[in-house]
Order: C-alpha cells, then structure tokens, then sequence
C-alpha cells in the first residue's frame, strides 16, 4: 500500500477508537419505569450493572484503547491489516451482546419497565466498524 494510503488507513482507524474511547462517557442505556426514563453512561453500566453486560463497555473501551496503539506502531503488513480488523468486529459484538441482553417488563399489555440501548452504545458500534474497516482497507 502506498504511503498516503497508510497514513489514511491509520487515521480512519484513530479517529474510529478515539470515537469508541468518547463513547463510554455518553448515554449506553435508558432504563424507563413508569414513564420515566434514566440515562446510564459505558462507564456507569461498568460500575453498576450485574451480570456479563457490565463488562462490554469496558472490554469495547480497552479494545479501543490497543487499536489506537497498534495503528501508531510499526507492524508486519499482515499483522496491520488483521488487527485493527479483529479488534473493531469485537467492540461490534460487544454492543450487539449489550442490545441482546435489553429486556422489558410487561402485564396485561402494559408496558412497566424498559431498558435501550442510547446513542453511546450506537456511536461505540460505528467506531468499532470504522476501526475495522481501517483494517480492511489497508490492503
């Protein structure tokens, strides 16, 4: 790949992580209970949720964290085009897992209490696409 080309791959892939790593200070979660609703940012999903859900944000954040280095520091030509690609899918899954474990609590068609993904879990998956993308294109 040329050098311009590099140089771009890298920056998508930063500007991407650096997206992820903003991400965990914005809304992932809204809970609603009796019409109203709570914001839960990555962070505090990591401090205050049970179960495997509290670890995604965390996982998707220190991910982010190794792609921003590894597109900083010299690699094999294989190793470059994996990495970022590996890393970006799994913060991806990281949120699906995370949207998967949202559930609500309904009787007799009421609905009671819901919990959603926000818009921090969204822009967490498009930067762990565009991190992977980043991996894809340098080719």
């Amino acid at each position: 790949m040329s050098k311009t080309g590099s140089q771009n791959m890298r920056l998508l892939g930063s500007v991407a992580a650096i997206l992820v790593l903003v991400s965990l200070l914005l809304p992932w979660i809204t809970t609603t209970f009796l019409g109203v609703s709570t914001d839960m940012t990555g962070l505090e999903v990591f401090e205050n949720a049970s179960g495997n859900e509290q670890y995604y944000p965390l996982i998707a954040g220190v991910l982010a964290v190794v792609a921003l280095v590894a597109l900083q520091i010299p690699l094999s030509s294989t190793l470059r085009q994996a990495l970022p690609l590996v890393l970006g899918l799994i913060i991806v899954i990281c949120v699906f897992l995370l949207y998967n474990s949202m559930d609500e609590v309904s009787f007799g068609g009421v609905t009671f209490a819901k919990i959603e993904l926000a818009y921090g879990a969204y822009l967490a998956a498009i930067g762990g696409v565009g991190v992977a993308v980043s991996g894809f294109l340098d080719r």
